[in-house]
């Protein structure tokens, strides 16, 4: 029987050394050894060691580089009110869901309970999920200890990657259920229970990431069809039942099935080619930030195309739509933060395939990402000390993209915290514990982070990037050009004295008539027939026409 190349599942009785590793018939080398033996074979002790070894160096740059960025505050804020009894809220007043990771802000919330500490935690719990990633694709992905040695050097290389293994953002839960994925779906021959398993692992990574399903969704409906429908539809039903119940509590409690930050991001206002030529402006500068990363995505592809990679042409096909849907939406304000997903992924698939057979081919694959890794912007390795962001005006781009680490690393870096010193230790920070301790009600502002989570939960924040604020969220953009992430709107007239007050005093009439249906969904009794009603009015658009008319010409 001839060996499947691109299985992913070894032969334990002709492969003794990774697990995972794939079959391949061993060519005789000159000297009469396979060309692996003469790698690795011959001393494998040493292999494992190098590749133990280079587990603890990603372990150690991770712990240098370990940080937390402002976006992170706003689910440290949410999870901080619900704890103290407001529920999951931003504004304890109002019921919005500012966070688009559910799952993700369960797992911080779990270790919240335990420890009653945020900074340190969202810390531990990242670098614990990017461990146990490069523990499965060393022992359960890697055909070989040199693929899992080349595959840990890539990940370590990576600045986005590193950068987006801590940062108290949802990317490494993201991670992990991208890789266990990968494995169920490898997994051959297959198991009754894989598409209740594949199904289930989507639904998480659709409550982690939303647009990270669309890397797996191929593989999914690969591994449904090569089942049946018969035998599969029971257990895609089941293992979709975390995204029917979160969404059904979505729509109940917050009376939206999307996060808030959907209609502050996505929403109408900005033309499509806009949106489309920042998204490529994106993928360009991650040729600057981060070469490894499309480097790697491309000979991934590459390597997927040919026979021997057939059976991973569908996480190819996934890869290539998360592309284009990130170039459609406009990517993203944070360098490579959308790009680790397809970046883990490609990774994979090049690990998995038994490419390194001799010496010369390993030397030239190691020094390839060697070199390129080392060509990135803030070459990982070489800034990774305390001084690292010293200059955070360097992190802005004129494209509205920034390097995100430089930018919030002096005030919340890892290797600067120490005894005493308040994190985060920024200016917004500070500008929080200020209108806290002066008792101020309402603050209009623009980054909702450090100051939301500083300022505790009496102060009412409105955003007007709209990302915490539902009806800001609403409002068509203030300015024709587009940034991705940062869409300000103008505050309409009356709306700060509307919120302070609790009287609707807005002074365009069809604003204030549609704050009125927006107000009862996100403050009215949550079991009420007529809540009920404006939340499936509303997510059919039919009180849009009431934004519709700034000059307050309501028909």
């Amino acid at each position: 029987m001839k060996p499947d190349l691109d299985s992913g599942r070894p032969d334990l009785r002709t492969m003794p050394h990774v697990a995972g590793a794939e079959v391949s018939a061993p060519a005789t080398g000159a000297h009469g050894r396979a060309p692996s033996q003469t790698l690795e074979g011959s001393d494998l002790t040493t292999a494992q060691l190098l590749v133990l070894l280079s587990t603890g160096l990603f372990l150690l740059v991770l712990i240098r580089t370990a940080w937390v960025a402002d976006d992170a505050y706003i689910t440290f804020r949410t999870i901080d009110n619900w704890f103290n009894g407001f529920g999951l809220r931003w504004n304890v007043v109002e019921r919005v869901q500012t966070y688009t990771h559910p799952l993700w802000l369960l797992v911080l919330a779990a270790a919240y309970r335990m420890t009653g500490e945020f900074y340190f935690t969202s810390l531990v719990v990242s670098m614990a999920a990017s461990l146990l990633v490069v523990v499965v694709l060393v022992t359960r992905v890697a055909s070989s200890n040199l693929m899992a040695l080349l595959g840990l050097t890539t990940l370590t290389l990576s600045k986005s990657y590193i950068d987006f293994s801590t940062s108290g953002l949802e990317n490494p839960l993201t991670h992990v259920l991208l890789i266990t994925f990968l494995v169920v779906y490898w997994d051959k021959p297959a198991r009754p229970a894989q598409v209740a398993s594949l199904s289930f692992l989507t639904a998480l990574l659709m409550l982690t990431r939303p647009d990270g399903a669309l890397l797996v969704l191929p593989g999914l409906m690969v591994a449904f069809l090569r089942q049946g429908w018969r035998q599969a539809w029971r257990g895609l039903v089941v293992g979709f039942l975390p995204v029917v119940l979160w969404e059904g509590f979505a729509l109940v409690y917050y009376g939206f099935p999307l996060p808030n930050s959907y209609y502050a991001k996505l929403g109408p206002g900005i033309p499509p080619s806009l949106r489309a030529s920042q998204g490529f402006l994106y993928l360009l500068d991650a040729v600057m930030h981060d070469p490894l990363l499309l480097l790697t995505i491309f000979v991934a592809l590459m390597l997927t195309a040919t026979r021997q990679g057939r059976r991973s042409w569908p996480i190819a096909i996934g890869i290539l739509i998360y592309l284009a849907s990130l170039v459609r939406i406009g990517g993203d304000f944070m360098a490579g933060r959308f790009l680790t997903a397809p970046f883990l992924c490609s990774v994979a698939l090049v690990v998995r395939r038994p490419l390194l057979r001799n010496h010369r081919l390993a030397v030239a694959a190691f020094a390839l990402v060697l070199l390129v890794g080392h060509l990135s912007s803030q070459p990982v390795l070489l800034n990774s000390t305390s001084t690292f962001g010293s200059a955070p005006e360097a992190a802005l781009a004129p494209t509205g993209i920034s390097d995100e680490r430089m930018l919030y690393y002096q005030s919340t870096g890892l290797l600067l915290a120490r005894n005493g010193k308040p994190v985060p230790d920024h200016p917004w920070a500070r500008n929080g514990r200020e209108h806290r301790d002066k008792g101020t009600h309402v603050v209009v502002k623009s980054t909702m982070g450090f100051r939301g989570f500083t300022g505790g939960p009496h102060v009412h924040w409105v955003d007007d990037l709209g990302v915490t604020d539902p009806l800001i969220a609403r409002l068509p953009p203030k300015y024709p050009t587009f940034q991705p992430g940062h869409i300000p709107r103008d505050v309409p007239a009356g709306y700060v004295e509307t919120v302070d007050t609790g009287q609707n005093v807005l002074r365009n009439p069809g604003i204030a008539a549609y704050y009125e249906r927006l107000k009862l969904i996100t403050q009215g009794p949550v079991w009420n027939l007529r809540r009920f009603r404006t939340i499936f009015a509303m997510n059919l658009g039919r009180y849009d026409y009431l934004l519709r008319f700034p000059d307050g010409a309501v028909p």
